[in-house]
């Protein structure tokens, strides 16, 4: 009986928890005005839920592994085309919002090494802080971005 309700509990929990990570990665706000990154923050947010999914319901290391890969590929590809962006347009905060794509990309690989080596951070924990810390990244940087892009002509030209 005992067991039944820790599962119980257990599985309820693992609900809530799934409800408010989509929640926070599918809010539907990640526009920055720009067409191209627009398209790749609705990509990338695709990507985090099927990694979240996976550590929930896939227990194989390779399959979270390649999901996590899918997504590390993407928001490579992502931050270089948003970063060129920034230096044609001589945005004033591209230093601090570079530094944050680049601990962003190494939460990333360190979440790779810890589920090759079976870490005590579990898959489940690592996604609630992947979707947290995008919508914070998205709050404090890619909002700014978004007023500037807005005031430059360039940016309806890569639109």
């Amino acid at each position: 009986m005992v067991k039944f309700i820790s599962y119980v509990y257990y599985a309820a929990y693992r609900q809530q928890k799934k409800e408010q990570i989509m929640s926070t990665t599918r809010c539907g706000v990640h526009s920055v005005g720009n067409d191209i990154i627009d398209a790749d923050h609705e990509k990338l947010s695709d990507l985090l839920d099927a990694f979240y999914e996976m550590t929930i319901d896939v227990t194989d290391k390779r399959v979270i592994t390649n999901s996590l890969k899918q997504l590390i590929v993407f928001a490579r590809d992502h931050i270089i085309y948003e970063e060129r962006l920034m230096d044609c347009i001589a945005y004033a905060d591209v230093a601090t919002h570079k530094a944050d794509h680049d601990d962003i990309l190494k939460l990333f690989n360190t979440i790779a090494a810890d589920i090759q080596t079976s870490n005590s951070r579990l898959p489940q924990d690592t996604a609630y802080l992947i979707a947290t810390l995008k919508s914070e990244h998205f709050e404090r940087h890619d909002v700014p971005f978004a007023a500037a892009i807005a005031k430059h002509e360039l940016s309806k030209a890569v639109r």
